[in-house]
């Protein structure tokens, strides 16, 4: 809610007003006091956005909220949806690791050399495929 005490009153906009506001569902705001007395109304026009307030009140309560809106004067509207890119961007890697390992199996170095550099390649490419995610 858009709380505003000011005065001897307490102004307010309804929250789902005030979304459908924001979003661009609606073109106006209406605010109320606490007795849910229509005060006056903020709407969105061409150009920005215009105030009408009933006679009664504080003009200042209708400023007040001009400027409070004023950043929502152009819809904003959500984001549309994406997916989370959970992929790493080192990937492609995982494509060399057999020929890599072929590789190290043909070079002339003692079986237990081979195991180890096995362990130690597999490590290194499941480090930058688990650990090196990109968000």
């Amino acid at each position: 809610r858009l709380n505003l005490n000011y005065g001897m009153f307490n102004y307010f906009v309804s929250r789902p007003q005030l979304v459908a506001f924001i979003r661009g569902y609606q073109d106006s705001l209406k605010i109320f006091t606490s007795g849910n007395i229509e005060v006056g109304e903020v709407k969105r026009v061409q150009n920005g956005l215009e105030g009408y307030l009933n006679d009664q009140y504080d003009p200042y309560v209708i400023i007040i909220y001009l400027a409070m809106s004023s950043i929502y004067a152009t819809p904003n509207s959500y984001a549309p949806y994406r997916p989370s890119i959970r992929a790493s961007r080192y990937r492609p890697l995982i494509y060399f690791l057999p020929f890599i390992l072929i590789f190290v199996f043909l070079l002339p170095i003692p079986y237990y050399a081979d195991l180890i550099l096995y362990v130690a390649l597999i490590a290194l490419f499941y480090y930058f495929l688990i650990f090196k995610k990109i968000s």
